[in-house]
């Protein structure tokens, strides 16, 4: 599996990398820092890197045949899935840290601080998620199909976050200090509870498709 795995990461070094890069330079030079709202893009762009991620790789796959080809080598179906389900964690994982450490350097209360931070790995664990169910509906749908339609459905979610927490907000702002402070007090055995439980999701999400994938060619 490994070459599996070292073929996609070509991908993972040309993508992830460089936007990397540029968000630092972003961060800084535009003096960012501060900025709630570049907060929030941040932590949307993790969505759409995850989607993009994916596309692209399976773009290229259905360009170069890559599906075809890879059914004349000795590897299973098994190991084609887990290779792409194992580098994507892999990229989820690193713009995890990554932002953990760029939002480090927010200049802000310590509650704003704490808080930004406690949401960067539940928004790495919704990535993850999203992921899972992006490659079962690829290897269900084919790619072209499913590349459309949850393009479409990942910003309508975004707007619909973005339009309930508009009309939320006001109501619940009062509040909003105390159950802040109620999440970021969460146990650290909990947070970790509810990684493993993401992560066996994520796992039995990749056996699905792993189904999924094998039916099709059936």
């Amino acid at each position: 599996m490994w070459p599996l795995i070292k073929k996609n990461s070509i991908l993972f070094i040309s993508y992830v990398l460089p936007f990397s890069v540029f968000l630092i330079l972003y961060w800084f030079i535009e003096s960012k820092a501060n900025d709630p709202h570049f907060v929030m893009v941040i932590y949307f762009w993790m969505w759409i890197l995850t989607i993009g991620f994916i596309s692209s790789g399976e773009q290229q796959e259905a360009k170069n045949k890559g599906y075809e080809f890879l059914q004349t080598l000795p590897v299973t179906d098994a190991e084609i899935v887990a290779s792409k389900f194992l580098l994507t964690l892999v990229m989820v994982v690193f713009i995890v840290c990554f932002d953990l450490v760029l939002l480090s350097f927010f200049k802000g209360t310590p509650l704003q601080l704490k808080t930004i931070l406690f949401f960067v790995p539940v928004n790495g664990m919704a990535s993850l998620l999203l992921a899972g169910l992006l490659f079962i509906g690829v290897f269900k749908f084919g790619f072209s199909r499913m590349h459309k339609v949850f393009w479409a459905v990942t910003f309508g979610a975004v707007a619909v976050m973005i339009l309930t927490v508009e009309l939320l907000l006001p109501k619940i702002r009062p509040g909003l200090p105390a159950i802040i402070d109620f999440l970021t007090h969460i146990s650290w055995i909990f947070r970790l509870l509810a990684v493993g439980v993401v992560l066996y999701c994520y796992y039995l999400m990749m056996k699905l498709a792993i189904k999924v994938k094998i039916a099709a060619k059936e």
